[in-house]
């Protein structure tokens, strides 16, 4: 550690001497232990930070050699203001897997002490830095005792998430099967009533893998939303589906009218038997938000067929996402980001 080993939070409290930091890059080996990690997420892998390489630092914590933790985060040594790509939603500090043999309090207790590591190697190495926590990141103290007592704290952020659970969610889709799925029971009333629209209206939908088409839609999105399309990075964002579908990590669902006209897509990234939404865009043709509901609830019945479990509906810290994200009965997740600047 560049810093006194032996100074933190107050003298002699903790001894950090055995951690290090090094540069980490992104392959097969950082793959597999963000894979293994319960903070692990397809925001952490290298075919999601590829085409963002240039925006995020890697880092892995050390204890002697061995590899304890990676690091995701926006950081700057140069006097401006560190700041995460707008799509790296989770990342911040992955704990590797902690020996079998150890129990819950040995667990705890190393995990508290590779956090204060590398809190405390990372606000003297960077100006300026920002972490985006996954949800199963649980101990915040390392970051809310920077400093303790003094000024210049870490800045932390409270956010939420939606999930799903899906290992319940059956096979019923239409017609009167609907009543006997947990999942449309648990979904509020709108969602339920645009749900028979687009069954009775015969709204199809299908996986489809035209980033082109989607790309069209989404700017055309943003568009209608008031948002003007030079504000959209589409260039990296093709190159970061273009990167997900290369890695088999990408789903892509199209939802069309009777007549064959296109209503919405949804996009999903898979890691391990979790599914993210990314990315959705609705077309003008949509006009009573059938098409929208529609390709969520076929694409999660997808998902489910394939074995995944989880579905992050990623983001509900706006009203109108947050509104439609959670009225599938999805659960409230909170999560944070926290962010030093000296």
């Amino acid at each position: 550690m560049s810093s006194d080993p032996n100074r933190f939070y107050q003298d002699g409290y903790l001894d950090l001497s055995g951690y290090s930091l090094a540069d980490a890059t992104l392959g097969e080996e950082w793959d597999a232990a963000v894979t293994l990690s319960p903070q692990g997420s397809i925001f952490a892998t290298s075919a999601f930070l590829a085409p963002l390489a240039d925006d995020v630092s890697l880092i892995y914590c050390l204890k002697g050699t061995e590899k304890k933790a990676c690091v995701v985060a926006a950081s700057e040594d140069k006097g401006r203001k560190a700041s995460l790509p707008p799509w790296l939603v989770y990342g911040g500090i992955i704990f590797l897997p902690h020996p079998p043999a150890r129990n819950m309090a040995q667990n705890v207790s190393e995990e508290f002490r590779i956090s204060s590591a590398l809190v405390q190697e990372l606000s003297v190495r960077f100006s300026s830095i920002e972490l985006a926590l996954h949800p199963r990141f649980g101990d915040l103290r390392p970051v809310l005792w920077h400093n303790y007592g003094q000024q210049g704290g870490f800045e932390i952020s409270l956010r939420y998430t939606a999930m799903i659970e899906l290992p319940e969610f059956g096979g019923a889709q239409s017609g009167s099967e609907l009543e006997k799925s947990p999942l449309y029971l648990r979904a509020n009333k709108s969602r339920r009533q645009e749900l028979r629209y687009a069954i009775r209206d015969n709204v199809v939908t299908k996986e489809d893998l035209d980033l082109e088409l989607f790309l069209v839609l989404y700017i055309d999105t943003f568009t209608r939303q008031g948002i003007d399309e030079s504000e959209v990075d589409v260039s990296t964002l093709r190159n970061l589906l273009a990167s997900l579908v290369k890695a088999g990590a990408l789903r892509m669902y199209s939802s069309r009218s009777e007549a064959g006209d296109l209503l919405a897509c949804a996009i999903f990234a898979i890691f391990r038997d979790e599914a993210t939404y990314l990315f959705g865009a609705t077309s003008r043709s949509d006009r009573n938000g059938a098409g929208g509901t529609k390709v969520i609830w076929d694409a999660l019945h997808d998902l489910w067929a394939r074995h995944i479990r989880t579905v992050d509906l990623e983001g509900v810290n706006s009203p109108k996402r947050g509104y439609f994200k959670l009225s599938f009965g999805a659960e409230l997740i909170p999560y944070f980001r926290v962010r030093l600047d000296s």
